[in-house]
């Protein structure tokens, strides 16, 4: 039932609605579209009508009412579609009312269908889309309907395109007043397009195009706010005469809008002439209401201000503009001021003072007025009305502050010129309170601490402002004048040897250069410090300038001295005229300066007439004593330089005389004087004596001497006099055929050194030692081995090892002639008993020579003997007793040239004896190098033996013995210096080695019946050795390193190598040496003095 009722009202509400629908369509009260052009265009909305209102009225009552069957509505007419697109277009709903003005505009009714097109464009118009509503504008003005009304709709639409040709025929159908305001409007719109179309910001030339394309709408007055901004545009460009040009022509329209007027006035007030606008002012004043006129005078007044603030104040052109002003405005204070200022800079101070301190008193709080007074009176010589002006007012602006600190300044300065230096400090402390960079200030108080014997602080604060730069012509002046018054007093009062002096002499000569004071200051300073040309420069410019001055001449004298410049030191020495003891001094150093120079040239009988001179001089120049007694000795007359020494040590004795004396003894060859002379030195009476002598001793292979006169610490002979132990392990191997030359040996020696009083030393030694010749053949070729090949049984093995003991008692005694001897035995063990050895020579100065009898050390049957192995007999222990020496030369300094020789005697029990002879020499160079010196040469070594006996059969010696022997080729030694607690001794010898053996028989002591033996052992008997001939590199090496631990025991080790011969050989060993007393360094002498050729043990004894 109720979907019944739902069904009944529905059916209802829509008879109702149409029933609405078809009253409003048929409702024929329209509006006339016939109104007049200004309604049309004001309201754009024509045919408005309130007759809707009662119809929905109705529409709702109907509702309201029963339910009532209503025939069908008929179907709208075109009318009414034309009076429902009207009430569409009024509710603002254009998309709805174009379908019903369509439908009414092809009515066959043009009239109809002229007023549903004209609607259907003012919806357009609605809309927006302007082309189709002014398509059917165009059209309906061709149809002449409405004219009035679709213009007033078209012509806007042609303005807002700015399309003038195409409204220009429509234009044509307005009346000519109304043409014209058309015409004026589309002006103004093209003007103010082609405004907004230009750049911004716009170039002057485009500024300049659109006024002129566009003179017409200017000239008619048209858009002149538009061409007043264009006019703006070109005096911000620059432009300024076109923009006053264009506002010229914009005050020639009669704009009765006053305000825009005067705002042209003042456009052209910033572009044009100011001569030009007091003209125009002037006009202008004539025009317009009371307010404008009085705008007038204000941009007058204003622009005599522009001008005179642009004025040079004080010029005449400035008074002139000021009188203007105040003719206009009297009591004006700016006009007043420039007035009062005009007066100030024209030298008018009283018109001035009485302008500034009325307007002071008018206006106190002026910044300008009371600084103009200020000024004034400062001018006028009223300081103390000024200063009180400054402190009273308030102003602490920077030209105020520069007041303040003008006249404190300028009280500072009185006070100080009346040494009142106390107020003037306190002045100046006000002025850089105010400004703390015040240069004059600064300067002034630099002066000021300097008065008052503050220089550091002058000089702290003078540092300060150099720092600061920029330094005016006048600034520098005072700072260089105010620092030199500083640092010529701090100059006069350092001490010679004061390191500031080069500091302060070279700030004054800065500051004035050529200065004599600083320059002499200078010039001692280098001197003392030893920068000698600095100093020549200094004091030969100074002499120079001063050649009176005696301080100048002594400098340069002294300088040149230093320099080596001794001719020219001298000649100016004996050029200048002073005669007190220092120049005599000078000359006789001079003197003695030319005679030693012409001492080193060799040049003696000069270097004898200058050291005359010295003493002719000072007589008591002992150093002109002793320069002349060697001057002697040079010439080879050491004996006319002794008495000369030895009368000078009977008067003044000193440790150089002594050593002087020692040289001549020595230049004499007189070793028997020294020697005592020195010994006396040793109780001498200067404590420089005893280290003379002991020098001597050490320089002449006596350290034992030196330590018994010296006994002091600190030498390299210190405690060389004290006894010592030492215990040595040391190796050798000899390269061979095992069981025959070849040989491993091992020695353990022990020695004591016990040195005595005065010089002399003994040692004791016992040497075991330990050899090998490796294993024999069970049937050895040696011996008589012609007896196993006669049928002989072997009796008898080869001694291939053995132990045995040597020992060795020595002395030496250190003196003029050194000497000393070595005695002992050769080993105890083996075949063969053994036999004394001993060695015994002297050495001198450059020469030594030993006579010897020592083991032959190359094999065990050389060494300590062999047995036969196929007899009873034994044969070996070969000895050599010789003479040996040698001699050197110095041919020039640091080189050498060694010569030696020797002859040697070779025998032993029951073998063939021998003799050899030997030679050597040498040249060489010394040369210093790191911590030692090294020394390189060349060196030619021959031997020769007899006879060949280096095999093993009976009577044969069993160690190398060529008929000639050749060697040379380069040899080096370097050696650290001895005085450390290390050494290093480091030789090599290489070279081309060449020798030749001899044929040599079998049995060179054969004594059997040769005809009772077989065939082979005849052959064997009577059989040969071939010699032989080799010729190769040679080469020996050795290096020692000695070490000192603690203050009693040096260690030392030895390595060695050798194959200058016909076998390969190595040596090597360490020690260890207790003393019984500390030392300190190891020393660089060995204790024994003669000559041990090839030293077996290779003992480094302090």
């Amino acid at each position: 039932m109720r979907r019944f009722y739902f069904v009944i009202a529905g059916a209802v509400l829509a008879s109702v609605f149409g029933y609405v629908q078809a009253r409003e369509e048929s409702q024929p009260d329209l509006r006339d579209l016939s109104q007049k052009k200004h309604d049309a265009v004001i309201s754009q909305e024509p045919h408005e009508s309130g007759v809707l209102e009662p119809e929905f009225e109705e529409m709702r009552k109907a509702v309201q009412k029963p339910t009532l069957r209503l025939p069908p509505p008929s179907p709208p007419t075109l009318k009414d579609h034309l009076a429902q697109g009207w009430r569409f277009y009024k509710r603002g709903e254009y998309a709805k009312a174009i379908p019903h003005f369509r439908r009414a505009s092809i009515a066959p009714d043009p009239s109809m269908a002229d007023e549903a097109r004209l609607g259907l464009a003012y919806v357009y118009l609605k809309q927006g889309d302007k082309a189709r509503a002014k398509e059917i504008f165009e059209e309906l003005i061709r149809k002449n309907y409405k004219t009035d009304e679709v213009l007033s709709n078209l012509i806007p639409l042609y303005l807002a395109d700015e399309d003038y040709p195409g409204a220009k025929p429509y234009l044509a159908l307005l009346p000519e007043e109304e043409r014209r305001l058309w015409e004026t409007r589309f002006q103004d719109a093209r003007v103010r397009s082609a405004y907004k179309k230009l750049a911004k910001p716009a170039s002057p030339a485009d500024l300049n195009r659109l006024v002129e394309s566009n003179r017409e709408a200017l000239e008619r007055c048209t858009a002149g706010d538009v061409f007043a901004r264009v006019a703006k545009d070109l005096a911000d460009t620059g432009a300024k005469t076109e923009a006053a040009s264009l506002y010229r022509d914009l005050l020639k329209c009669p704009d009765p809008d006053w305000k825009a007027r005067l705002g042209i006035l003042y456009g052209l007030s910033e572009a044009a002439p100011l001569e030009e606008m007091e003209s125009v002012l002037a006009e202008e004043k004539k025009k317009g209401p009371m307010e404008y006129r009085a705008e007038v005078g204000s941009l007058e007044l204003s622009l005599l201000r522009r001008q005179l603030a642009a004025l040079p104040p004080g010029s005449p052109e400035a008074e002139k503009v000021s009188r203007k002003i105040l003719a206009l405005q009297p009591g004006d204070p700016a006009a007043q001021s420039a007035l009062a200022w005009s007066y100030f800079n024209q030298g008018k101070y009283e018109e001035a003072h009485r302008l500034f301190s009325d307007l002071h008193s008018r206006y106190p709080g002026v910044k300008d007025h009371a600084l103009g007074l200020a000024y004034t009176k400062m001018r006028m010589g009223k300081d103390g009305e000024a200063l009180a002006l400054a402190e009273k007012v308030s102003f602490k602006d920077d030209e105020w502050q520069k007041i303040r600190t003008q006249l404190y300044l300028k009280k500072a300065r009185e006070s100080y010129e009346k040494k009142d230096f106390a107020a003037a400090e306190s002045f100046l402390a006000k002025v850089l309170e105010i400004e703390p960079e015040n240069r004059d200030a600064r300067v002034l108080l630099g002066w000021t601490l300097h008065a008052k014997g503050q220089d550091e602080k002058a000089l702290a604060l003078l540092r300060a402002e150099r720092e600061k730069g920029r330094l005016s012509p006048e600034d520098l002046k005072g700072l260089n004048e105010l620092e030199l018054a500083v640092l010529r007093k701090q100059l006069a009062a350092l001490p010679p040897s004061s390191p500031r002096i080069e500091e302060v002499a070279r700030r004054i000569l800065a500051l004035q250069p050529g200065d004599p004071a600083a320059r002499r200051a200078l010039a001692w300073m280098y001197y003392n410090q030893g920068k000698d040309r600095e100093a020549y420069e200094l004091f030969s410019s100074l002499h120079k300038e001063y050649p009176g001055d005696r301080d100048f001449a002594l400098g340069l004298v002294y300088t040149q001295m230093r320099m080596g410049k001794t001719d020219e030191a001298l000649a100016l020495a004996e050029r200048v005229g002073f005669q007190d003891k220092e120049w005599q001094e000078v000359r006789a150093q001079l003197y003695l300066k030319k005679a030693a120079e012409a001492y080193e040239k060799k040049k003696y009988p000069e270097a004898q007439a200058f050291a005359g001179k010295a003493l002719a001089t000072d007589p008591e120049n002992q150093e002109a004593r002793l320069l002349s007694a060697r001057t002697y000795m040079a010439q080879g007359k050491p004996q006319e330089a002794l008495p000369l020494l030895l009368d000078q040590h009977k008067k003044t004795p000193t440790p150089e005389l002594e050593k002087s004396i020692l040289s001549a003894y020595e230049q004499m060859g007189e070793r028997k004087k020294a020697f005592p002379f020195a010994d006396s030195l040793g109780k001498g009476v200067f404590p420089a004596s005893p280290k003379a002598a002991a020098e001597y001793f050490a320089s002449h292979d006596a350290p034992v001497r030196a330590a018994q006169t010296y006994t002091e610490r600190g030498t390299c002979y210190y405690n060389a006099d004290k006894p010592s132990i030492e215990g040595s392990l040391l190796f050798r191997y000899k390269s061979g055929a095992d069981g025959f030359d070849r040989l491993v040996e091992a020695d353990f020696p022990v020695t004591f050194d016990y040195p005595l009083f005065y010089g002399k030393k003994w040692s004791f030694s016992l040497i075991p030692a330990y050899l090998d010749s490796g294993g024999a053949p069970s049937i050895p070729y040696a011996g008589s081995y012609y007896k196993y090949l006669n049928g002989g049984p072997k009796q008898n093995d080869l001694v291939t090892s053995l132990w045995a003991v040597k020992p060795e008692v020595g002395f030496q005694m250190e003196a003029p002639v050194r000497y000393g001897f070595l005695l002992g035995t050769s080993f105890i063990g083996g075949p063969i008993s053994p036999l004394p050895t001993f060695t015994a020579g002297a050495s001198g100065k450059n020469w030594l020579i030993n006579v010897h009898q020592l083991q032959v050390d190359e094999s065990l049957l050389s060494y300590a003997g062999q047995k036969d192995p196929y007899s009873d007999r034994k044969w070996g222990r070969v000895l050599r007793t010789g003479i040996d020496g040698n001699i050197s030369f110095e041919p020039w300094p640091s080189y050498w040239l060694v010569f030696s020789a020797g002859y040697d005697y070779l025998w032993g029990e029951n073998v063939w004896s021998n003799q050899s002879i030997f030679g050597n020499a040498s040249l060489g160079k010394n040369l210093r190098l790191g911590p030692g010196d090294l020394s390189a040469g060349w060196f030619v070594t021959l031997k020769h033996y007899q006879r060949n006996t280096n095999f093993f059969t009976y009577g044969h010696g069993g160690y190398f013995s060529p008929e000639i022997f050749f060697m040379t080729g380069p040899t080096l030694r370097y050696r650290t210096t001895p005085c450390a607690t290390h050494s290093i001794d480091a030789q090599v010898s290489a070279g081309y080695m060449y020798y030749k053996t001899q044929d040599s028989p079998h049995y060179p002591l054969f004594d059997d019946n040769l005809s009772a033996l077989s065939g082979s052992a005849q052959g064997d008997a009577t059989g040969t050795y071939s010699g032989e001939t080799v010729s190769r590199l040679g080469f020996s090496g050795k290096v020692r390193g000695v070490k000192l631990f603690g203050n009693h025991w040096l260690g030392s080790a030895y390595l060695g190598f050798n194959n200058a011969s016909s076998y390969n050989e190595w040596r090597g060993g360490i020690s260890l040496q207790y003393f019984f007393d500390s030392i300190t360094n190891v020393g660089e002498f060995r204790h024994f003095l003669l000559r041990e050729p090839e030293d077996r043990f290779q003992r480094f004894t302090r």
